[in-house]
């Protein structure tokens, strides 16, 4: 489990999704909002909107900095690296539009979507 903190804290630096009900899968910090932590994850345009609480940080000996000989573990450091320089180059991620339009981007980092 994971606080939006130490998602901030770690951007770009891999995490394991523990979805409810779902299979966890492998994905890398892309950028934390007010409410949800955007994650990039292999084969998947885009970023995808995450709960906190679904994450946890990859350690050494599970695709951490310490897998050198795992070829995963690797693309994800080089997958990483790359999303931090972009990332660096973007402006703050609240005033961009999340694809839903810009009054509905922000009710959703409100946590207001309504129903």
């Amino acid at each position: 489990m994971m606080t939006l903190d130490e998602a901030r804290a770690h951007v770009g630096e891999a995490v394991t999704c523990h979805p409810a009900g779902g299979e966890p899968e492998r994905g890398t910090i892309a950028a934390v909002s007010t409410v949800y932590v955007f994650v990039q994850y292999p084969g998947v345009r885009g970023v995808s909107v995450t709960y906190p609480e679904d994450l946890t940080l990859v350690t050494a000996g599970e695709g951490g900095e310490d897998d050198e000989d795992d070829p995963e573990a690797a693309a994800l450091r080089l997958e990483a690296a790359e999303e931090r320089a972009f990332n660096a180059q973007l402006p703050d991620w609240p005033d961009l539009d999340c694809g839903l339009g810009p009054e509905r981007c922000r009710a959703a980092e409100d946590g207001d979507l309504g129903g």
